[in-house]
């Protein structure tokens, strides 16, 4: 672990809120760098633990029979010639550990999006409850999976906001030039170190190819879902969960456009959409888009032209070629938007 003195142990169960605890989180200038949430006897989230260990401490916190939502901060370096750039990145876990029960199971869907709203702004969301899943490096592997071309040097997962980086590992076909901060600093001349005998380069490993799931997968099931407005209790989760424990309809209030909308999580090809509407929802439009689609009602044509894929609304839609991280059902006109589910198939 990143031996500084200064490190903040974790404290279970602290008086704090879920919301201000994701703000120290967030908050580059203080050590807190990872948090832990349940739920209270009311079944409201609360934080079982804060901390700055890092990715090392809160793995640490994973319990196997447990649900819990959490999230840590590491930070991406680049490092070109004598700049160096650090950029915070955070990595969301959704942990339902391995001896949860399948009644526990069920009822996931229904307190996810509590935690969602929580724990917003992170770059990757792993959802497991198999600690290896949240090694440093698929960790880092995700994360460079979310970059563009300019990818960084290498990710720090014990950087703390002193001016410290704590060594670590390049990541492949990069070179981590030595010495790196948070901020340009003079250095001291450093003695010429002894030469040391070449090593030998271990056999490299061939690499495993994933298991591949068996025909086409709900992406939708379990994902944060949104909606322009919610009448009543109808809220958008229970469309995209309406096989799931949690079942039901959502629906938005009467007004121009209104839309319902589910976060994939990254980019995926989508095969087929089916939508199960409401009998007194009218004509709409169903729109895939790798970028976020404007958060208002009344917003139809300018969501048409961001999305890269439209269609009329249907029972099933053929979408096969379509890529995109959100899927989103406007009605045309006006009126409430009731949809009674919504399933996204990945091939």
């Amino acid at each position: 672990k990143c031996p500084h003195s200064n490190r903040v142990f974790s404290n279970p169960m602290a008086d704090i809120s879920p919301q201000d605890a994701w703000a120290k989180v967030r908050d580059n200038a203080d050590p807190t760098n990872f948090l832990i949430l349940g739920l209270n006897d009311k079944r409201a989230p609360v934080v079982l633990h804060i901390g700055s260990g890092g990715r090392n401490e809160f793995v640490d916190y994973l319990e196997p029979g447990k649900v819990m939502f959490g999230a840590f901060r590491v930070h991406a370096i680049d490092e070109r010639g004598t700049v160096t750039s650090v950029r915070a990145k955070f990595v969301k876990v959704s942990w339902v550990g391995q001896s949860v029960s399948p009644m526990q199971r069920g009822k996931v869907s229904m307190v996810r999006e509590d935690f969602n709203k929580i724990l917003q702004g992170c770059h990757i969301d792993i959802q497991t409850g198999d600690v290896g899943d949240v090694d440093e490096k698929t960790v880092e592997s995700k994360l460079q999976a979310t970059t563009g071309a300019h990818k960084p040097s290498r990710y720090d997962f014990n950087a703390l906001p002193d001016g410290d980086v704590c060594p670590a590992s390049p990541i492949s076909n990069t070179k981590a030039a030595s010495g790196s901060s948070f901020s340009e600093k003079e250095k001291e001349p450093a003695a010429a170190a002894p030469k040391e005998e070449p090593k030998k380069e271990a056999p490299k490993e061939e690499p495993k190819e994933e298991p591949k799931p068996a025909g086409p997968t709900n992406v939708a099931a379990g994902r944060t879902a949104t909606q322009s407005s919610t009448a009543d209790d109808w809220k958008a989760s229970l469309a995209s969960n309406a096989l799931s424990a949690e079942g039901g309809n959502s629906a938005t209030g009467n007004e121009n456009q209104p839309f319902w909308e589910v976060d994939l999580g990254s980019v995926v090809a989508i095969s087929k959409i089916t939508v199960a509407a409401g009998e007194d929802t009218g004509d709409a439009t169903v729109m895939v888009s790798a970028d976020p689609l404007p958060p208002k009602n009344n917003s139809l044509e300018e969501a048409k032209g961001i999305a890269a894929e439209s269609f009329n609304l249907a029972g099933e839609i053929d979408a096969a070629g379509a890529k995109g991280r959100f899927v989103r059902v406007q009605l045309n006109g006006e009126g409430a938007l009731s949809l009674k589910s919504v399933e996204v198939m990945s091939p």
